[in-house]
């Protein structure tokens, strides 16, 4: 998988997701994606969730459109929420454009 970005990796999912265009990164509004209940998570470490909160996060993300991830994934990280580990080393691929 190419990194079509050069910084792009904060997040760790470059194994599931190629993205080809980001939202607008530079703005410092958090959007929240229906998922205010993972603000609980803001301490957590990326291997430090139990199964039953990797489902949370799985749901979502397998919920979700392809093309709000990239945008997730950035809410995430604006929110200080680490994506589960686990969950970073699928090996499906999402081609995210906008």
């Amino acid at each position: 998988m190419r990194n079509v970005l050069g910084n792009c990796g904060g997040c760790g999912l470059l194994t599931i997701c190629e993205i080809k265009s980001l939202p607008d990164t530079q703005s410092t509004e958090i959007v929240y994606y229906d998922d205010e209940e993972l603000d609980v998570f803001k301490t957590y470490a990326s291997d430090a969730y139990s199964e039953q909160e990797v489902a949370q996060f799985r749901e979502i993300l397998d919920t979700m459109q392809a093309s709000d991830i990239a945008g997730w994934m950035c809410s995430l990280q604006m929110r200080g929420i680490e994506f589960p580990a686990v969950l970073k080393k699928g090996k499906t691929t999402i081609e995210i454009s906008k």
